[in-house]
């Protein structure tokens, strides 16, 4: 119902002829007109009102909600039940609507608001005087009624939604075991209106082997029973099924009920796997030897070295893809005979993982040996799907170390990975007696532009700087963001005059990046340290950073914008 109109205390309609339905005036019973009129009309005024009046007896003495309505709508007398309600009741009743309810005997339903939750009445009407005459409504509330039939439609929409996400299709059974329900519309390709009434022995593949065992008589629950069935097309298709008993309520069993899901699949794989395992001991021992190596380098060299034998091959040469798609060998064994080729001794088999090119590996004899059979082609073919696998898994692996030892921002090293690069180099430049020099760079007016400029324009000199440093010498150098706007630059086997020709030409150039140096800013700089290792001193790499540090905030006393060497190391103690 759509609305109602607003509560008008109107007065009692007139009876039809434009009669009043209560009494006769003084001036009436005075009238000259005969006495036989003035009597019936008496009686026609009763008549009428006799209903009305007993409506309104009836109206003030139930304890639900009741109200009076004219032919038009407005509400003219109500109970104190029916208070709220018939206040509420405004807006679009008309009286053509009145009428059709108290014709056809049809109830409305209508909502008054009471807080957060609407609560809901069904209206019965009931004409009183005729035709023309008002109209008893009374209201029942409906309101836990109602909840309650939305709480039944959700569950079982949560129950439709449930069943159909975990299984392929859901049924019922009688006590004879025939079909009574089946879900969705199609099951094995077969409408579930033709299997309504059959029993499930008509669609297995071996019915007589299978029978004793079908969950769908179950007296008892059951789970994840599995037996083979046959689809519209004549395939076998492997079922998984789950069922449980289903009773009346004086607890007697009237069928069983349950879900299946297809996992024919999954089966075939391990029916293939189970069968290559049982028939071929080899290809079982070489991926039960790659199975033990935990790390993807040593599963990759283990599988070659185990596909050698295993396939009398005298050589294996693995490869793996590059970003671009192009294949670069990463371990060799032995070496083709000259002419070798796919077609002339070599075995080839791609490495994929989920559908990508991870890598190739090839094998090759000599040709007076024979050819490769198809059992030593599948065999290949399964030992590379664990091959692509590995490669993808080294290469997440080296992605994951490559994002733990850079800087997000620069995507220079960071400062752990920087400090343990850094004493790999010193260590190795002191065993092979080599000098090298490494520059501490704090950045000058940086903050201003950081704060000044925006976060923005901070990061856009930061990055302009790291590509500066990058570009600045040798692609063995050791470049890394320390924090905030510190950087430094490991540089090998290098004396002072070289590693201040560098820290020049770098400080020159800062200058004059225009990212790092936005307009009415104070122009970027860099306060150098220099600090030389001496392989005579036997100094560690922390204590070579710490002097390095020290010079560069000697350069920052000093005025910023140049460059400090830092006292020699100690001698060796």
């Amino acid at each position: 119902m759509p609305g109602f109109l607003p509560v008008i205390n109107a007065p009692l309609p007139r009876m039809p002829g434009g009669r009043k339905p209560k009494g006769l005036s003084a001036m009436d019973s005075m009238s000259s007109a005969p006495h036989r009129a003035t009597t019936e009309r008496h009686a026609a005024t009763a008549t009428a009102a006799a209903p009305m009046n007993a409506a309104l007896a009836l109206l003030q003495g139930l304890a639900d909600p009741a109200f009076m309505l004219a032919r038009d709508g407005c509400v003219f007398e109500r109970n104190r039940a029916a208070e709220a309600l018939a206040e509420s009741l405004a807006g679009e009743v008309t009286e053509a609507e009145v009428n059709a309810a108290v014709s056809n005997g049809a109830k409305i339903t209508v909502s008054l608001a009471d807080g957060t939750a609407p609560r809901w009445f069904e209206l019965s009407m009931a004409a009183i005087g005729g035709a023309e005459g008002a109209v008893l409504v009374l209201a029942r509330e409906i309101t836990l009624e109602r909840n309650l039939r939305d709480a039944l439609m959700d569950s079982r929409r949560r129950y439709k939604d449930l069943v159909e996400i975990a299984s392929d299709f859901a049924w019922e059974t009688d006590i004879a075991g025939a079909f009574t329900f089946v879900s969705p519309a199609k099951v094995l390709g077969r409408a579930a209106a033709s299997m309504i009434g059959r029993r499930p022995a008509h669609f297995l593949v071996d019915p007589e082997h299978e029978q004793a065992t079908l969950p769908f008589e179950a007296t008892e629950p059951v789970t994840d029973s599995e037996f083979w069935a046959i689809d519209a097309d004549g395939k076998p298709h492997c079922l998984a099924t789950s069922a449980r008993p289903a009773f009346d309520l004086e607890g007697r069993r009237v069928g069983t009920r349950g879900v299946c899901r297809d996992v024919t699949a999954q089966r075939l794989r391990e029916a293939e796997l189970a069968e290559a395992s049982a028939g071929d001991s080899t290809l079982a021992h070489v991926l039960a030897t790659m199975g033990e190596a935990i790390e993807p380098n040593a599963v990759l060299e283990t599988a070659c070295a185990t596909l050698m034998p295993a396939l009398s091959a005298s050589g294996c040469r693995l490869y793996r893809a590059r970003d671009d798609g192009a294949l670069r060998p990463i371990i060799t064994l032995g070496a083709p005979p000259a002419g070798t080729s796919a077609a002339t001794g070599m075995i080839v088999a791609d490495a994929c993982y989920r559908e990508r090119l991870t890598g190739r590996i090839e094998l090759w004899r000599d040709p007076a040996a024979g050819g490769w059979n198809a059992a030593e082609h599948a065999m290949l073919d399964k030992v590379a799907d664990q091959l692509g696998a590995a490669l993808a898994e080294l290469e997440e692996r080296e992605t994951l170390e490559r994002l733990s030892a850079t800087d997000p921002l620069t995507d220079l090293l960071n400062r752990r990975a920087f400090a343990e690069k850094l004493e790999k180099r010193v260590a190795l430049a002191a065993a092979q007696e080599r000098g090298g020099a490494l520059l501490y760079i704090d950045l000058d007016h940086f903050k201003q532009i950081n704060d000044r400029g925006g976060h923005a324009a901070g990061d856009s000199a930061l990055r302009a700087v790291a590509t500066l440093l990058r570009r600045s010498g040798r692609a063995a150098d050791l470049v890394a963001r320390i924090g905030g706007d510190e950087f430094a630059l490991w540089m090998d086997d290098v004396d002072g005059v070289a590693a201040r020709k560098r820290a020049e030409r770098i400080m020159a150039a800062v200058g004059g990046l225009t990212p790092a140096s936005p307009e009415g800013l104070p122009r970027l700089g860099m306060s150098i340290g220099l600090a030389l290792f001496d392989p005579r001193r036997g100094e560690a790499a922390d204590a070579l950073v710490r002097r390095a540090d020290a010079a560069m905030y000697t350069s920052k006393r000093a005025g910023r914008s140049c460059i400090t060497e830092a006292e020699p190391a100690g001698a060796v103690a």
